[in-house]
């Protein structure tokens, strides 16, 4: 399964997750071209009616990641909208080809991403990365079983972390905007710029690394989330960007391994 730029009209796939709600039409083969807007859930909130503004789905599947009482607004516009229930997923042990020991201790969009990256590449060890505030690594063996991961601040949190509990560097970093000469920070604000960068591109390749000696495969390496473009050109060239695939999990499921809440 693959995003496409085509959109497709028997699903609807909705991912609402840090402050945005992304959704795209979709089929179980595909996902069509993904739409964001702004999450509020008072009754002007912009996505209400950029997201009812389509033809009728089959199906809404849903993931919510946001809490705060959106999983009622968005039951409430689906409804009006199509008169459909809204399909709330959520993480299992064993579903669609992935084995999670412990999948609500994961949490719902990276369970969904590594769902859509064991789609993409059945019987390959999976390096999957899902970028935002923070900086998540998952790893899947090639019978599709999680192995693990590692969660580390994003890019943002790393810059804001430094500045926040080292005054000294604050101070350094604002006598100058971020300079640097390729891969090196020339300044302050430049070093914790390039710095950030560089040190989640190397955990992910010792991440991979870890994972191609425990289970002796070469490993395919997948990237999805707002955060990848903070990452543009840091990581590896091998490193697929994906920004559809968390939607591409949900579709995945749509074949009926999900439990609706109307």
């Amino acid at each position: 399964m693959k995003s496409t730029g085509h959109d497709a009209a028997a699903l609807l796939v909705a991912v609402a997750s840090g402050g945005t709600l992304a959704w795209a039409r979709a089929d179980t083969a595909t996902v069509g071209t993904l739409q964001h807007c702004a999450l509020g859930t008072g009754p002007a909130a912009a996505w209400r009616g950029e997201l009812s503004d389509g033809p009728r789905p089959d199906r809404v599947l849903v993931a919510d990641a946001a809490g705060n009482g959106f999983d009622a607004a968005f039951r409430a516009v689906v409804r009006r909208a199509w008169d459909r229930p809204s399909e709330f997923v959520h993480p299992r042990a064993a579903a669609a080809g992935l084995v999670c020991a412990d999948p609500h201790a994961v949490g719902v969009d990276r369970w969904l991403a590594m769902i859509g990256a064991v789609r993409r590449a059945r019987s390959a060890a999976l390096a999957v990365v899902t970028c935002g505030s923070v900086f998540a690594v998952d790893l899947v063996d090639a019978a599709g079983r999680h192995r693990g991961g590692y969660v580390v601040p994003g890019v943002g949190q790393m810059r804001d972390s430094l500045y926040a509990r080292t005054g000294s560097l604050a101070n350094l970093a604002a006598l100058a905007a971020a300079a640097s000469d390729g891969l090196y920070g020339v300044n302050t604000a430049g070093a914790i710029e390039r710095g950030s960068r560089f040190a989640l591109a190397a955990l992910l390749d010792r991440a991979t690394a870890e994972l191609e000696t425990l289970t002796g495969r070469a490993a395919r390496r997948f990237c999805t989330g707002p955060g990848v473009e903070d990452l543009r050109g840091w990581l590896p060239s091998d490193v697929v960007e994906a920004p559809g695939l968390v939607h591409e999990g949900l579709a995945a499921l749509a074949s009926g391994d999900v439990e609706a809440i109307p």
